[in-house]
């Protein structure tokens, strides 16, 4: 299968942004183009035309955070589907992201085939 579905990864947690996108991009149907600190980085290379289909969104970031950036990306990139990921499950985290433009949540404990799970259910898989 052909790594058709791109995946931007947004968390200033560096090392495990790295070690998810070298996860995301062993699954056959995944590709991680490029990978983002926070919201303010992400719209400054989408500016320059790399647009993913998916972007994985750390919720607590500094400079410009998770509801913020899927808020922005629901405005300004309606087609770029949103899977929030985050530490903490609750349920006012959870809805506050979905109210922002996020069409999921995922932990950052979770297994790597729930990962994956995910992802193909945001890209309509």
């Amino acid at each position: 299968m052909n790594k058709e579905i791109s995946v931007v990864l947004v968390d200033d947690h560096i090392n495990f942004r790295k070690e998810l996108a070298r996860l995301i991009g062993s699954f056959d149907e995944f590709a991680v183009p490029w990978q983002a600190d926070n919201g303010k980085q992400l719209i400054a290379q989408l500016a320059k035309g790399a647009i993913p289909d998916i972007v994985l969104l750390d919720v607590n970031m500094p400079e410009m955070d998770g509801f913020e950036t899927a808020a922005w990306l629901r405005k300004h990139y309606p087609r770029v589907k949103v899977l929030a990921l985050s530490m903490y499950d609750s349920d006012k985290t959870i809805n506050r992201m979905l109210d922002s433009g996020a069409i999921g949540f995922v932990l950052k404990d979770v297994e790597p085939v729930e990962i994956r799970a995910a992802l193909l259910d945001v890209a309509g898989k």
